[in-house]
């Protein structure tokens, strides 16, 4: 295979265009006693993170002669994590502060149901067109962290809040295949 020039990989980013993390929207709905989120509540989702994937392992060694070596024994995700703007009213604050109160009954010091106090959350990308390419969705979670809201006079910018969501499973969904398509099939 000849080398690389600038130019091949200049027409392969003109042809397979790298996605921008700022084309996104974020959902959360169905399911439990907590109304869907409003979209204009999460139009001031100001960042999320997919959750990553884990694969867990053990360390194996057969009896007799032989090394030691790794087997896979589960997976597990990393924490979803939103951030918020907060405007006027905190109405961002409050729609969780809800949730969590429909989790945890401050009254009567009881949890809730979990098929009550679980919802969807669907994270989209998408593409210079504005056309989906990718979506997680992300199964019964739940927010188990407010963040505090830091108040000062010499506070400057926009307040944010993160939100830290507890879930039980993630389905990733890839759209726009292209047959055949590999993207590091330049290298």
């Amino acid at each position: 295979m000849p080398p690389l020039t600038t130019n091949d990989i200049v027409s392969h980013l003109n042809k397979n265009y790298p996605l921008k993390g700022y084309k996104y929207s974020v959902q959360i709905f169905g399911g439990g006693s907590q109304p869907d989120a409003s979209e204009e509540l999460m139009l001031n989702c100001s960042a999320v993170n997919v959750p990553g994937l884990n694969i867990g392992f053990s360390t194996f060694k057969k009896f007799g002669i032989g090394s030691v070596h790794n087997v896979p024994i589960g997976r597990s995700f990393t924490e979803l994590n939103l951030t918020f703007y907060e405007s006027d009213g905190e109405p961002e604050r409050k729609y969780f502060v809800d949730w969590q109160d429909k989790i945890y009954d401050k009254n009567t010091l009881r949890f809730g149901y979990y098929k009550d106090i679980v919802k969807t959350l669907l994270i989209t990308q998408y593409d210079k067109k504005n056309q989906a390419t990718y979506s997680c969705k992300v199964i019964d979670c739940f927010p188990s962290n407010l963040s505090p809201l830091d108040k000062a006079y010499s506070a400057e910018g926009v307040m944010q809040m993160n939100v830290n969501i507890q879930f039980y499973q993630v389905e990733e969904i890839f759209f726009n295949k292209v047959e055949g398509y590999n993207p590091f099939s330049f290298f």
